[in-house]
């Protein structure tokens, strides 16, 4: 259960990502469009694919979130739960790899690592409540806050771990 100090440490991460990005455009920019950088370590990206709909799937994007080059790369399908709208990154394979198929949304069975909690913020922080769509305005900074346990922590990975801490990814640039 997320404390009162996480969440103002947040903030304050928040805060200081804001005011050393001034490239805060990303409303102008289509999320799958968007570049991202994980402030403090800008060898990890994140930007989002579009995909043809998938059986199980919400929407036609994915994030994928790279670690260095030549380093592990993961990938997401966003989702929405039915309730308070929180939006959930659904582990997944590589949807470029021979004979790729969706997972099965009921069953962990099948995923590369863990599922993750999604947060897109506007340049004033205020939060985005929407499902991230084609052609939608892209979010200024993306928070995963347990990304950096799960790349740590993912068997996929060698001896030699990526540690990160918790980082806002901030938009670097459009692709478009």
């Amino acid at each position: 259960m997320p404390t009162l100090r996480f969440g103002l440490g947040c903030f304050a991460l928040g805060a200081a990502a804001i005011l050393a990005a001034p490239k805060a455009a990303a409303a102008n920019c289509p999320y799958e469009g968007a570049h991202y950088v994980l402030k403090a370590y800008p060898e990890v990206t994140a930007d989002f694919v579009r995909h043809d709909p998938a059986p199980g799937l919400y929407g036609t994007l994915f994030l994928r979130v790279r670690v260095g080059q030549g380093g592990q790369t993961y990938w997401y399908s966003p989702e929405i739960g039915n309730g308070y709208s929180t939006i959930r990154l659904i582990s997944i394979d590589d949807p470029g790899k021979r004979g790729w198929h969706a997972p099965d949304p009921d069953s962990r069975k099948g995923r590369p690592s863990e599922d993750e909690t999604y947060y897109g913020l506007n340049a004033d922080l205020s939060f985005r409540a929407e499902l991230p769509a084609p052609g939608a305005g892209a979010p200024d900074l993306i928070l995963i806050p347990e990304l950096a346990p799960a790349i740590w922590y993912d068997p996929r990975t060698d001896l030699s771990r990526k540690r990160l801490t918790r980082a806002f990814f901030v938009f670097d640039h459009c692709q478009r």
